[in-house]
Formats: structure tokens, sequence, C-alpha cells
């Protein structure tokens, strides 16, 4: 659609050529009423001067060279009333513009990362769960220093960001989302900057430092080369910096960045550096300051060698050896380790057996005569199993006789199961190891995102424990690629962003479970226990694997959903939710209890989320079928399916 109110329509445009063309007979041209014809003057204007007859249906009135000059008057006189018509209902729509965002929310068509969304009859603006985390990459990938706006252009073409018709996201535009506030809680509007109500992407600070470096900042603009002299120097003649250059490949000079003639044109970076060291050289302490800074120096060498010895002693103070065996009591931060919610010894296994599969994977032998380690190359060496030499003998130093807290178990779920930990923080994936194999699984580690999705499609593993922010392939990412493959794994992320985007992102992204840093280890073994147990549950339900309720077939086993016969894409909450509502036609099931069977009973997330669940469902079954409005929606009350 094109508007009357500016010239150069296009079909306008089109009409006049062809007119112009064809003289004779007198074209004549037939419009309902003027403001259907022209809103503008120079519209008008080109008419005019054509001398082509006008029929006004609606007015009953022929304008043509032989008309009166009152009806030219008229007619005129209507053409100014349609151009004013148009600029005052663009004036209101720019007041009412202007309003919403002094009260901080977006105007207008959704940014790039947004959808929008209609709410008690106003539009506002949501995070685009398919873009939001890409467009946040983009600013956390520029923010690093070590990309330039070219390759921001490649990361996006790679990560499968495109534009809202689906081209490429060039420069310029990528450069525009850089600058654009409405990302960070602010937003530009009529000339003028608005506190936003709407969902941040990024945290203020982290916009400020992306406009520090688009602004050409020296300590934030990313550098190839790193010269020794840069930012030391500056043109004693026109005020101007000192910068390097590297001529035929090698050598390093430094110029004035103002290229002032009136000095020295090129100076080698061997002659610079000498001539800062003779001014270095002249700097000495004088002898009542020397002595200071010395003492000062020992005394805090010697409060660090104190501090440090009296950590051993503390902490070798709590071993004790009697009777040729050594016993320990563990203080915090230790005792954590010790006095965790599922001992080893609890599990099932016994303390040879669980010595003989840490000597297993440690390729030691031991006194038990165990199976030899795995051979050399079966897993990338930053993703052994996680064995420290401490609990080689860790079943010596715990006491057989311990007597369990939670009682004897039958399920043996919750031992022995293969759990894959991926973390950039090799302290934090240390001490998550020796956790969780305190508590009788096998752990298997990597340092990255990429490594760790390669360990998730070769290797047996029960369950995922991932970080988010790590090189190569973040969390939400790996946790996409998981699920686009089919894959059904329990996946858990840690991480430090604790706002309610990012939790949403994630389980959008079919997350299990969602724990902020920092966290409880003894929680997070909890939590680990339950998806285990409700995964396990799942894997062995015994219950009719296909199920038909009108047009719409789900398929437990496959996990696959057809309308019509055609099938369509679900994440596993979805479908899940899916089998709720179809479970019992016409039922009304609040968001709680729809959270609760989607997603489980200790689900911690916002019952919210069910509204984007089901806005995404109707989404795919209407691409299949545009008139689908079996998900009903109970205002006040929550959604059900009609029979």
């Amino acid at each position: 659609m094109e508007t009357a109110k500016r010239s150069g329509r296009t079909a306008f445009t089109q009409m006049i050529r062809f007119l112009r063309k064809h003289r004779a007979p007198k074209p004549v041209i037939l419009v309902e009423k003027t403001d259907r014809l022209y809103r503008n003057l120079k519209d008008w204007v080109t008419v005019d001067d054509m001398a082509v007859d006008i029929h006004l249906v609606k007015d009953g009135v022929i304008l043509s060279d032989a008309s009166r000059s009152s009806e030219k008057f008229i007619h005129g006189i209507k053409v100014l009333m349609a151009k004013n018509y148009v600029d005052n209902l663009s004036e209101e729509v720019r007041k009412g513009m202007h309003q919403k965002a002094r009260e901080g929310y977006w105007p207008s068509s959704a940014p790039f990362g947004y959808l929008n969304e209609r709410r008690d009859g106003r539009s506002y603006i949501i995070p685009d769960p398919e873009r939001a985390l890409l467009v946040r990459n983009l600013f956390e990938l520029y923010d690093g220093g070590e990309h330039s706006i070219k390759s921001l252009e490649t990361y996006a073409h790679e990560a499968g960001l495109r534009g809202r018709r689906g081209g490429k996201l060039h420069g310029a535009i990528i450069h525009s989302f850089l600058r654009n506030p409405i990302y960070a809680g602010e937003l530009w509007w009529g000339g003028r900057l608005y506190k936003g109500k709407d969902p941040k992407l990024i945290s203020r600070e982290l916009y400020d430092r992306v406009q520090a470096r688009l602004d050409g900042h020296p300590y934030t603009r990313a550098s190839e080369h790193t010269f020794a002299c840069s930012g030391l120097v500056t043109c004693g003649l026109c005020g101007g910096a000192y910068t390097a250059e590297i001529k035929k490949g090698k050598y390093v000079y430094y110029r004035c960045a103002k290229n002032c003639v009136r000095g020295v044109k090129y100076v080698p970076e061997r002659r610079m550096s000498e001539m800062i060291g003779e001014h270095v050289r002249k700097l000495c302490f004088p002898a009542d300051v020397r002595e200071e800074v010395i003492d000062a120096l020992k005394s805090s060498r010697r409060q660090v060698a104190e501090e440090h010895r009296d950590l051993l002693k503390w902490l070798f103070s709590n071993f004790t050896f009697a009777d040729g065996a050594l016993s320990a009591t563990w203080r915090k931060p230790f005792s954590f380790l010790a006095d965790h919610p599922e001992d080893p010894n609890e599990n099932g296994a016994d303390p040879d057996e669980q010595n003989r599969r840490r000597m297993k994977w440690s390729g030691r032998p031991d006194s038990n005569r165990g199976p030899p380690g795995p051979k050399p190359g079966a897993l990338p060496d930053c993703a052994t199993p996680r064995t420290p030499a401490l609990y080689s003998s860790r079943a010596k130093l715990a006491s057989p006789k311990r007597i369990s807290r939670a009682g004897p178990r039958a399920d043996t779920l919750r031992s022995m199961a293969r759990i894959l930990l991926i973390d950039d923080d090799a302290s934090l994936l240390d001490m998550l190891s020796m956790a969780c194999e305190d508590a009788g699984h096998d752990v298997l580690t990597a340092p990255d995102g990429a490594i760790g999705l390669k360990l998730a499609t070769t290797e047996p593993v029960a369950l995922i424990v991932s970080d988010v922010n790590m090189p190569q392939l973040d969390g939400f990412s790996l946790c996409r690629k998981l699920r686009e493959g089919g894959s059904e794994l329990p996946i858990i992320l840690l991480t430090s962003r604790d706002s309610e985007i990012d939790e949403a992102l994630g389980l959008e992204l079919g997350a299990d479970d969602y724990v902020a840093k920092p966290f409880s280890t003894r929680v997070l073994l909890a939590r680990i226990t339950a998806l285990l147990r409700r995964h396990e549950v799942r894997a062995t339900t015994t219950a009719t694997s296909v199920r038909s309720v009108g047009e719409l077939t789900l398929d437990a086993d496959r996990l696959e959903a057809r309308f019509r016969g055609e099938r369509f894409e679900t994440t596993v909450t979805e479908f899940r939710l899916l089998e709720a509502l179809t479970s019992r036609p016409g039922v009304v099931f609040s968001r709680d209890r729809l959270l609760e069977l989607a997603r489980g009973d200790d689900s911690i997330v916002a019952a919210r989320i069910i509204d984007t669940y089901v806005r995404r469902l109707r989404r795919k079954i209407e691409a299949i079928d545009a008139d689908f409005g079996a998900i009903d929606t109970v205002i006040g009350a929550g959604y059900r399916w009609l029979a």
C-alpha cells in the first residue's frame, strides 16, 4: 500500500505514463472522488497540466477545459481539504507515538530481536525467542575487542541470523543494531532519549562499552599488532600522537599521526626505545624513600608467606593418624564434599567397586585387578573423566560404616549415571566433578560448548550440566543444536545471568532447568537426581504411544505431532503441553497446572511462560490450517482444548 499523501506512487506514475502515450482520443480519468485521485499538490498540478477530463462519480462532476472556473475552484478546495486531512491524521498519529514513548514503551513496529504483542488493546514489544539471544551475542562479541563489524557480519550469517525478509544482515545493519539503545532499556524517539519499560536484552554497562568502542576510544579499539611505545609519545610540534607502522613486513617505525613535516618523519622503534630508556634511567629513589619501599615489600612478602603457612597448618591439622590409619575431620569449605546428601557407599556400590571404577578411569591398576582404563585417544584430552589423585584413595579415608541419613534406595537410577559437565571455568568444573563423583555418578568434562556438543552426540551420557557463557559455542546455542538434532537428554544450564529474559530464553530453547550462580552444590545434586528420575519415568512409561484427538495425532514414543496428517515440529515441552490439553477436551487447565504437567512439579519458572508455548503452538498449527482455533483461551482461568 502506498499513501496518496506523497507524490511518486507507482500506480499513479504508470497511469500518467499511459495517458501521455495515448493522446487520441482524448483520455478520461474515472475516479470515485477527489481524495481517491490525489492528496498532494504535486500530483494535482501534474494531472491539471495534461488537459484530461476527470469524471468524479460520487460528486457527479466532470472537470475539463470547458468547466466553469467555480467548479475548478471547488475542486482545488477539495484537494486542499484532502491534503489537510492526511496531514492532520499524521499529526495525531505522531502525537500518540510521542505519548507512548514518554510512557517508556516502543511506539512503532518491533526492532530486530523483538516481536509485537497486543495486550489490552495496545501493542507492546517482547523478546523474539529466535533472535534475541543472537542479538545479545553481537554486543558481547563486539565488546570482547576481537571482532569487527565485518567479522560480526560473518558470524551472523553462520549463526543463521537473517533479516525479516530472509536477507543477509550487512555491516551497516549490524552497526545500527549496536547503536540502538532500545536493547539496553532506553529509546530514542523524536530526537529525545526516554527511559524504557520494555524488556532489556543487554545491560547498560555492556551497551556503554560497545558505544565507546564504536566511537573509537583507543582502549577499546581492536588491534592486530601490539607495539612497545604505542600511546606513550606525542609530537612536540603539533601535539599529535605518534603512531607505529610496519615497513617491509618486519621493521617498526613511529611517525606523527598528523604527518607533521616540520620534524623527523620516521623514528625506528629501536631508537625510540633507547630515547625512552635514557629518561627512565634517570629515575632514582632517594635513600630514605628507597629504604621505606624495601621494608614495605619485605613486610608484604612475609605477610603472604605467613598466611600461606597458617592455611596449610590449618588444613593439615584436620588429619589424624593413629593405629596405622588416617582419619579426617573436614571444615568449611571442604565439608560440603564429605557431608553431601548422597554418599558413594549408599548407592548400591561397595567401597571396592567405587575404587575399581575410579582406578579404571585413571589408568592405574588396583589391588582388585579391575579391567584396564580406556585406550588413549578414546576421548579428547580435554574431555577425560575427572578422577583427581585424592579420590583414588577416597574409599580408604571415608568410614565404611557411615550411616545414611536418607536411608537405602531401591532405584539405581540416581547412581552410576554418566553426567557431562561443560564449563570454561576449570576450578568450578573440578569442584562439580568431585561433587558428582561423590554422589556416585560417572563424569565427563568439556572446557567449551563445541567439545561438549561432540561428546553429547558421540558418548552415552544421561544428563548434561552446561554453563551459558563459554567460548566456541555458548550454552544456549548448545541447547538449541541438541534439540534440533532430536536429542531428549535432560539439560541444566548454569549461569550468572539471573534475569527473567535469560531464564525464559534458556527454557524455551529446550533446557530442563536453569540454575543461577552462585548456587548450592547440594541443591544442584538434588535437581540432577530429580531430572534423572523424571526422565527415566518418561522413558519407561507403558502408556499408549499414539493418540488421536479430532484432527490432531500425538505419537509419544517418537514425540511426533500431526495435524490433518501433516507433521509439525514441536519441542519436548510443547508436545507435553499438547498431551495435557488433549487429555481432557473441554476442561479448563490453569497455567500453573499446565506448567506442572509439561515441565514437572519441581519447575521454578513463572507460569506465564505457558503463554509463550501456546502462542508458538498456535502459529505452527495455523501454518497448516489458518482457521485453527482448538486451543481456547479462557480469560482469567487458563486454556482448554475444544473438542
